[in-house]
């Protein structure tokens, strides 16, 4: 903590107090993102009033973000530390007519630092256009020797803490993506030099969207909150066409957007106005209730489909949701996607991470930090940001792995005053590192902090890694299920059951990624698999017997 000499100015006359004001951190490193909080009793700070901070040394300025009042003598500033270095001794509070003026030492530390941006070279000419070329987010780095990996956070940008020496910064370009410029450059930085590197980047026409639903497991007799994530990975801008279908026992209470019933509990939501731009995602947030008459401990599907006709990769535009029905909350949790038998996932195939949280206590909360510490069996250069219920900001420390998201005026009611809008998340992907051992135990769990409060700590999410799943891996000698032809040669695949009622079909790649999933009835059923490309896949069959699991071979075109 540091004291500070506080001089108020009024008017053009400056009056001179003595009081003491804290400031916690006082010191940053470049890159960074923070938040400060300063407090004083001579502050007399009014809520409600547009406010704004500055850091100053000469003419070495650093504005704040956004600015929350906490009370008269309370407030945090939020920084992000992109391009000032150096001590600023100067610390302004800007309310209407009222400015403060403090004596501080702020530091920002950028010796032996390697920053850099990747952009979307609109013009294709390899030359960074600062008017004209948006910064790209999730673009995988990796820093050799030292073989650091990184990944571009919410503003395009990323940055090395390193000792003095020669770097070499490589960038991977995103699906649909080539290099303008060298994917790979050389760097030297020295005790008080940095290094500011760049990639350039092109992609042609790609209309490509995902969709998913997140969000706890249902209690019976209540109302939860979810969140209809989309996502867009393609390179034009496109209006989502949204449907959400869910079981008989589950109802729609509220949505943000007008939806219309199709029948058979199958909804579509209307986001007409809504355009979704390269990189950018949208969260729909919906209220589902559950009846009392749901049995707990049974598990219940709840599908969302987008059916945007243009899009190149439909196998991705339906997504299935499984839960469980409950009669308990846990409303700070994590998860982790595949969710399989014995935890496994593929060594190859990337993991999906979903943070929840709550703000549960008696007052709203202004800023939520939730910070993750990354297992050093994953691939940072992996990692993407892949949705998040309110607006956002992401700082990535390369070196230790640990993950920042920062909510800023994020305003998160308590859940006694408004249980629908107290809730938020974040979900993003990462894959493991290809050398990790098969069998290897990835963990993982994440601190919430809700202001300055202490955090929340989450339970601890674990995928075995392996490098074949035994799940698809052997047939069910026990169920009787005849599957014919196969290979499959332009032809229906046809199920038949002696047994068991034929209830679900499931169809995955070698990697373990789900590429159809389909309701059935009754002991026989012709499916079309003309959507799916030529190759080897994992069926399992669901019956009212048990599961059936079996390779099948595509030869359609």
């Amino acid at each position: 903590m540091k004291n500070l000499t506080i001089a108020f100015l009024c008017s053009l006359s400056i009056q001179f107090m003595v009081a003491q004001v804290t400031s916690n951190p006082s010191t940053a490193s470049k890159g960074q993102t923070l938040n400060i909080m300063f407090s004083g009793a001579s502050l007399n700070m009014q809520q409600g009033s547009e406010t704004m901070i500055s850091l100053e040394q000469g003419s070495n300025v650093m504005y704040s973000n956004s600015v929350q009042v906490i009370s008269p003598t309370q407030a945090i500033a939020n920084f992000y530390t992109a391009s000032n270095c150096g001590l600023f001794n100067t610390f302004n509070f800007y309310q209407g007519s009222n400015v403060q003026s403090f004596s501080t030492n702020f530091t920002v530390d950028c010796s032996s630092l390697i920053e850099g941006f990747v952009f979307n070279d609109l013009n294709n000419d390899g030359v960074y256009d600062f008017n004209t070329e948006p910064l790209m987010s999730n673009v995988g780095i990796n820093l050799s020797p030292l073989n650091i990996a990184n990944a571009t956070n919410h503003l395009g940008s990323f940055h090395y803490n390193v000792t003095p020496g020669t770097y070499q910064v490589s960038a991977t370009a995103p699906k649909y993506y080539s290099f303008t410029t060298p994917s790979s450059v050389s760097t030297a930085v020295s005790a008080s030099v940095s290094s500011i590197v760049s990639f350039g980047m092109r992609a042609g026409v790609h209309n490509d969207l995902t969709i998913g639903l997140y969000g706890p497991n249902p209690r019976i007799g209540y109302g939860r909150s979810y969140w209809i994530g989309i996502n867009n990975v393609g390179t034009t801008s496109l209006t989502p066409q949204v449907e959400i279908e869910l079981p008989a026992l589950m109802s729609i209470a509220s949505c943000d957007y007008p939806y219309t019933s199709l029948g058979n509990n199958k909804y579509s939501i209307n986001l007409s106005g809504v355009v979704l731009f390269p990189n950018e995602w949208k969260s729909i947030g919906i209220e589902l209730m559950t009846s009392t008459t749901a049995t707990t401990g049974a598990t219940c599907k709840i599908i969302t489909r987008l059916t945007n006709t243009l899009d190149e990769t439909p196998t991705d535009n339906t997504s299935n949701a499984y839960f469980t029905y409950s009669n308990s909350f846990d409303p700070n949790d994590k998860s982790v996607f595949p969710k399989r038998p014995n935890n496994e996932v593929l060594k190859t195939e990337t993991l999906e991470y979903l943070i929840r949280f709550q703000n549960t206590g008696n007052d709203v909360a202004y800023t939520v930090r939730v910070e993750d510490q990354l297992s050093d069996y994953l691939d940072l250069s992996t990692f993407k940001v892949l949705g998040s219920s309110h607006a956002m900001q992401y700082n990535i420390q390369a070196e230790t792995k640990k993950v920042t998201f920062l909510f800023n005026n994020i305003n998160l009611p308590d859940s006694g005053s408004n249980q629908k809008e107290s809730n938020g998340y974040i979900k993003y992907s990462v894959k493991c590192k290809p050398t990790i051992a098969d069998n290897t135990l990835v963990t993982n769990k994440a601190s919430i902090y809700f202001d300055f409060n202490t955090p929340v700590i989450t339970n601890t999410t674990t995928s075995k890694a392996v490098q074949v799943l035994s799940s698809i891996q052997n047939n069910s000698k026990d169920i009787d299920v005849l599957l014919y032809p196969n290979p499959i040669l332009n032809q229906k695949l046809i199920i038949k059951s002696k047994e068991g009622i034929i209830k679900e079909l499931e169809i995955f790649a070698l990697d373990g990624k789900l590429m159809m999933s389909k309701k059935l009835d009754g002991f026989q059923n012709e499916i079309d698999l003309n959507m799916i490309s030529n190759g080897f896949y994992f069926i399992k069959i669901q019956t009212s017997k048990g599961d059936y699991n079996q390779k099948i071979q595509i030869l359609n075109k």
